[in-house]
């Protein structure tokens, strides 16, 4: 009779903000003593806010005697359980699926309170490197991965000090996922340049372009896809519980400057159905199946001939690999309106070359792109040039190709594209497909238009204005009191690296004062204004690191572009700024910014990593009213829905787990300085507290 009076209870639970009440039988006579189990939300960083509701079993002996119970999600919940409960199971439920669990022994007596601590919180899905991190394991030179140790929250101070209780008092302004650097890539491509990596994957002559192959370039639409699924199931900020206000794309969204890319992207984005193999949907024609020529310098999945990557890098064979690579599936599409900005890669081919449209003959790299032919190595003339001097024939090349004012190639481009087409060119035939032509700025704005307006907005930032123009910069707004402003920093004349026009500068200047009642002039005057104060958040591809490349702008030779050490002086005039999101990088890094004068209160800079290398991660950055003069900023970083470890191709899940891991083991990552440690960065660069004094 006890142990059913025991199990009387479980529809006796209170769920308040505070207190108990005292725990009756149905016939109104009270009980025996009880303890009391609390759930705080403010220890759970939001997670209660991904969930609906709770279950609580208490075992006795091993024994369930009490539960399992449901309660509803509330600002605190405080269980009532039966004394001598010693083991004690809180599974977290989202539509009545089990998404985090809490497990373990415990000593209930009578009385007796139990607060359950963030820490003991072992989240099954819907994760971010919060509560557990993804990293290799094993004793070989291929490393699998696995689930590792949280990535703890670190506080940086460098801009203002942190207060206490600051926790209790802030109110969430504003949060949104940041993409960066998605790198969706047509690997099928014609006009793909695989063969300027060295055969090896680890070194070239000009290391701008060592990542002009990579052994998981196959698995883009599966990657983009499982982090699309993790952002719509994170839904809030891991920290505030704040619903996402956007999302934010920083540039490099496809990877060849190509149309195809940008409408794989969009279905990814907005949903629908996605064909990841361009050409022959059903045939993956790239570098590394088993068509002849044979190259040992890429990674073939399929068993069989050797090759370099298997030999000297221990990479696995994975059958079926290409096969499942090119099946198509149903894009989720993202849940919360999302905003797009421009890269080296949206503006350049292969995010370095322009691509000489209106040179003789007109349209060749678009016949190219199209066409049939895919080259495999160097053409024979730079082969040559290779084989005498080792690099030299490369550097010819390049320099040829990219010319930014068609200085060299103008009278020579016909012979140019001769040596590229050469049957003495190392080939292979590809299916030819006339979707695969390069994008003009227009025509980049114009397929952003095309988007659905849901999630929207429609443009996704970008307007019929900026197509006319082709001045792909604007503002928009991520929540209240809150000015976003979007920037181009890619440079036509080409190479990866960036730089800002000065209209662009003039026009950046204009926005940021219309938000703010002071700031100063170049002369360091102040200036004040009847303006509305709002605060600044700049977005572009490229950050003042590397801000670097001084090329003239083809369309205007004369122009004056501002370098990263020209441009930060500027920002540093505007208190309002106060933080600036980017890429390009492909790492982590976050960079405090003082004013060297000290006039202002500085920004923050936050670099975030791409889905293409190592890690496959994106930002969840939460603006935070401290409501103590200071702001902060929460960079946390997030998985995607993939778990680390990999099995049999086949899947969306199961193709972007097979990425990530092909991504941790490719040897231009890991033969860099630092090897994958640099790509995650310290820990003070991954999950993060900015602070920074409040400029209004």
């Amino acid at each position: 009779m006890k142990r059913l009076a025991l199990l009387l209870l479980t529809c006796l639970l209170l769920v308040s903000c505070g207190g108990s009440e005292d725990i009756t039988s149905d016939s109104g006579v009270p009980v025996e003593p009880t303890a009391t189990v609390e759930l705080k939300q403010s220890l759970l960083r939001g997670v209660v806010n991904r969930v609906d509701s709770f279950q609580f079993t208490g075992f006795q002996d091993g024994a369930p005697i009490f539960g399992p119970v449901t309660v509803d999600k509330a600002a605190a919940v405080r269980v009532q359980v039966p004394v001598r409960v010693d083991h004690l199971r809180i599974e977290y439920l989202s539509g009545g699926k089990v998404v985090g669990n809490y497990d373990q022994d415990v000593q209930l007596f009578a009385g007796q309170t139990l607060t359950i601590e963030e820490p003991l919180i072992n989240l099954l899905v819907a994760t971010t490197t919060l509560d557990r991190s993804i990293v290799p394991t094993g004793e070989g030179v291929y490393k699998k991965l696995t689930y590792g140790p949280a990535w703890t929250l670190q506080i940086r101070t460098e801009l203002a000090q942190a207060q206490s209780g600051r926790e209790q008092r802030r109110v969430a302004l504003a949060c949104m996922p940041h993409f960066s650097d998605v790198h969706l890539i047509d690997e099928e491509n014609p006009l793909r340049i695989e063969f300027l990596r060295d055969l090896i994957g680890t070194f070239l002559p000009r290391d701008d372009f060592q990542a002009a192959w990579r052994p998981q370039e196959m698995l883009t639409c599966y990657v983009i896809e499982a982090m699309v699924q993790q952002v719509n199931a994170l839904a809030v900020g891991p920290i505030t519980g704040r619903p996402f206000d956007c999302v934010v794309f920083t540039g490099d969204n496809g990877d060849d400057h190509q149309r195809t890319e940008i409408t794989r992207f969009l279905t990814l984005m907005d949903g629908g159905l996605v064909t990841p193999s361009t050409g022959n949907p059903d045939l993956y024609e790239g570098v590394q199946d088993e068509q002849q020529p044979f190259l040992p310098e890429y990674w073939h999945p399929e068993p069989g001939p050797t090759d370099t990557y298997k030999t000297m890098y221990g990479f696995p064979d994975y059958p079926g690999l290409l096969t499942a690579a090119v099946q198509p599936f149903t894009a989720q599409g993202l849940k919360t309106p999302w905003y797009t900005c421009y890269g080296n890669h949206d503006e350049l081919i292969q995010g370095n070359f322009p691509d000489h449209a209106a040179l003789a003959p007109v349209g060749a790299l678009n016949q190219i792109a199209a066409g049939t032919q895919k080259i495999l190595a160097l053409p024979f003339v730079f082969q040559l040039l290779n084989d005498i001097k080792n690099g030299v024939g490369t550097d010819a090349f390049l320099a040829e190709f990219t010319d930014p004012l068609n200085i060299n190639v103008k009278e020579d481009w016909p012979a140019f594209i001769g040596h590229w087409t050469d049957p003495s060119t190392m080939q292979r035939t590809v299916t030819p497909d006339p979707e695969r032509q390069i994008m003009q700025r227009a025509d980049f704005v114009n397929a952003m238009l095309s988007s659905p307006a849901s999630p929207g907005p429609v443009g996704h930032g970008l307007t019929a204005a900026n197509a006319a123009s082709g001045k792909i910069y604007y503002t928009f707004e991520p929540a209240p009191g809150i000015l976003g402003i979007v920037m181009d920093t890619t440079n036509p004349g080409g190479l990866d690296d960036g730089s800002i026009d000065i209209d662009q500068v003039n026009w950046l200047e204009q926005q940021i004062q219309s938000v703010s009642s002071k700031y100063y002039d170049s002369n360091g005057n102040l200036i004040t204004t009847s303006n509305q104060d709002k605060l600044v958040v700049l977005f572009s591809h490229h950050g003042l690191e590397t801000m670097t490349n001084d090329l003239p702008d083809p369309s205007n030779p004369l122009g004056q572009r501002l370098l990263g050490f020209q441009f930060e002086p500027i920002l540093h005039r505007y208190p309002n700024v106060v933080l600036w999101l980017n890429g390009h990088t492909h790492y982590n890094r976050i960079y405090p910014h003082p004013d060297p004068a000290a006039v202002t209160n500085g920004f923050w800079e936050v670099n975030s990593p791409s889905l293409i290398d190592y890690p496959h991660e994106v930002r969840v950055v939460e603006l935070v009213d401290n409501k103590d003069g200071t702001l902060s900023f929460f960079t946390t970083l997030v998985d995607d829905a993939s778990d680390p470890e990999t099995g049999t191709p086949g899947g969306v899940l199961s193709l972007a787990a097979i990425s990530r891991e092909l991504a941790s083991n490719d040897p231009q990552i890991l033969n860099q300085p630092g090897g994958l440690d640099f790509q995650i960065g310290q820990p003070t660069d991954r999950n993060a507290e900015l602070l920074i004094k409040k400029p209004f």
